[in-house]
């Protein structure tokens, strides 16, 4: 691939991650909701601000967390993101909350 259409092809995900950022869900942190979230979480696809970021990386195993102003993004990632993203995730969470809130019930009552 050139050069040219390198660019070209890293220019087009740029807009696309920056669409993706742009929806309502994906426009604050998916951990802490500060608004503007400057990175992604490629390890669940997430959109999260400079401060978690750098708490993701220092998890064990450590999350990987791209900037979405400096770095590219591969094709494979954009579509990850956009089957992801904080709403998603959101969604998943509370799937699994009542899930684990199921689970405490107690079986026998009086």
């Amino acid at each position: 691939m050139s050069a040219t259409a390198r660019r070209k092809q890293e220019e087009k995900h740029l807009k696309l991650v920056r669409e993706l950022g742009s929806r309502p869900h994906n426009r604050q942190c998916f951990e802490c909701e500060q608004r503007g979230p400057t990175y992604i979480d490629i390890t669940v696809g997430s959109f999260v601000c400079t401060s978690c970021s750098g708490i993701l990386r220092g998890l064990n195993p450590p999350h990987r967390v791209k900037s979405i102003s400096m770095t590219t993004f591969t094709e494979q990632e954009i579509e990850f993101l956009q089957s992801h993203g904080n709403e998603a995730l959101l969604q998943l969470s509370r799937v699994e909350e009542g899930l684990q809130a199921e689970a405490i019930q107690p079986v026998f009552t009086m």
